[in-house]
Order: C-alpha cells, then sequence, then structure tokens
C-alpha cells in the first residue's frame, strides 16, 4: 500500500523552509535588484572612501580639461618630461609659465628670433682724396647709420707743407668723432714741432660711441690744424663702425 502523507505536513514544509530562511532571500533580492538601481542612479563622491582612487580606476582619455578645477594644478601634479608639445594648446604657454631668468640660450632656437646680428661693421674714409683744413674744425669723412648703438674707431692723417721762408712752428692737430647733432662723441690730439722747409704728417687715432635715434643719423670725422699762414693743409681719415647690443 501507499505511504500516507500527514496533510499538515505537506504545507508545514515549504513554509517553514522560507521562515528559516526569509534573510537570505531578502539579501538576495537586495543584490539581484536593488544594488543595479544604487549603481545606476546613486554613486556620488560620498560613496567613494576619500583617496581611494588610484590611476588604474581611470579610462585613458577620461579626464579633460572640463573635468578639472581652472588654475587648481600645480608643478607638483605633473610628472617631470612627462608633457611634450602635443600636450599643449597653439597659444596656451606665454612668458607667466616661465620663472623669471630660468631660461637659456639652449631653450631658444636663435633662428626664429627676428633680430639684428649682435654686431655688425662698416667703414667710411676718404682714401687718397684728402680735404683742404684749416684752423677750424671741418669734416673729413662721414657715414649715415641706421638707428642702433656703434662704436667708433678712426684715424686721421693731418699733413702740411711748411715753406722755407717760415719758422720753425709748435702746433696743434685736434680732431673729432661727432654725432648727427655735431655733439662731440670722440677724438684725439697732437702736438708737435713742424719743421721750416718741410712736408709734415701728423696720424691722430681716437674712439667713440654714439646711439643713433630712431630714424637714424650720421657720424662724422672732423679735423683741424692750428696755423696762422695760408700754407696747403689738407686731411684724410678713416673710420671703423662696429653694431653692437648697447653701451654698459
Amino acid at each position: 500500500m501507499p505511504r500516507l502523507i500527514h496533510p499538515g505536513r505537506m504545507l508545514r514544509g515549504p513554509f517553514g523552509h522560507m521562515r528559516r530562511n526569509i534573510v537570505a532571500y531578502l539579501a538576495l533580492f537586495v543584490a539581484l535588484g536593488g544594488t543595479s538601481a544604487y549603481a545606476a542612479n546613486e554613486w556620488t563622491g560620498a560613496n567613494i572612501i576619500d583617496e581611494s582612487l588610484t590611476g588604474a580606476d581611470i579610462k585613458n582619455g577620461a579626464v579633460s580639461g572640463g573635468e578639472v578645477t581652472n588654475e587648481s594644478l600645480t608643478t607638483a601634479d605633473i610628472k617631470n618630461f612627462s608633457l611634450g608639445n602635443g600636450d599643449f594648446l597653439t597659444g596656451s604657454v606665454d612668458s607667466r609659465a616661465a620663472t623669471d631668468n630660468s631660461l637659456t640660450g639652449t631653450d631658444i632656437n636663435e633662428s626664429t628670433l627676428n633680430m639684428p646680428p649682435t654686431t655688425t661693421a662698416t667703414f667710411a674714409g676718404r682714401g687718397n682724396v684728402p680735404v683742404a683744413v684749416d684752423g677750424a674744425f671741418t669734416k673729413v669723412t662721414s657715414k649715415s647709420l641706421p638707428a642702433g648703438s656703434y662704436a667708433i674707431a678712426a684715424t686721421a692723417t693731418v699733413q702740411m707743407d711748411t715753406p722755407a721762408v717760415l719758422k720753425t712752428y709748435y702746433l696743434d692737430t685736434g680732431c673729432e668723432l661727432r654725432d648727427t647733432n655735431g655733439a662731440f662723441i670722440g677724438g684725439g690730439r697732437d702736438r708737435r714741432n713742424w719743421p721750416t722747409g718741410q712736408i709734415t704728417i701728423v696720424s691722430v687715432s681716437m674712439n667713440g660711441g654714439v646711439q643713433v635715434p630712431a630714424g637714424g643719423g650720421e657720424v662724422g670725422l672732423y679735423c683741424r690744424l692750428q696755423a696762422g699762414a695760408p700754407y696747403s693743409r689738407t686731411a684724410d681719415g678713416q673710420m671703423m663702425i662696429i653694431r653692437v647690443d648697447g653701451f654698459s
């Protein structure tokens, strides 16, 4: 004969099982249903332990300028030598990004600088075509220059034929460098005996410096020979003019 099962025991079995495991069922419900809703809608910074995320938790390229507070990053946040030209927007770096006096010549491509050469030289002279001079300063040669700073070295040669009928004289020979306004910027002087009946030649060396203003200007070489009689006095000369960065 088949074994009879008491009806009350059949009903008591499933309900008893559920009663004994209701906590487990609730946990399973939360795990399967509740967690997905929480992850989708309620993840904020409050759910994350401070300083618990690392670089490995962030997808490459996921963080852009919009996620960073303006002017919040410092050099301590950037790895040395980790940035390249491709990491900077064109025009985003200016002089404020460099510490004063921190850049050197090796940091700059000098071919990109629109600057005149540090030094250039030019010359002016009379050659073998002397000019007559007398007791007043007379322009011997000159040179027009663009704006800039210039150092000048010059030499002038003054010659006189002393007639035999005249006595021997001690005479002053003077030469000057002058700027475009006629101001003295350098000069030299010689005093000697000019023998009677001879041709005497005096060489005067000088140097100077000039700051030519915007628009350009002129530098000139002027000479004179102190003498009161009408005999032949001539002078020629030359200037070497070098452009420099400035004067100290």
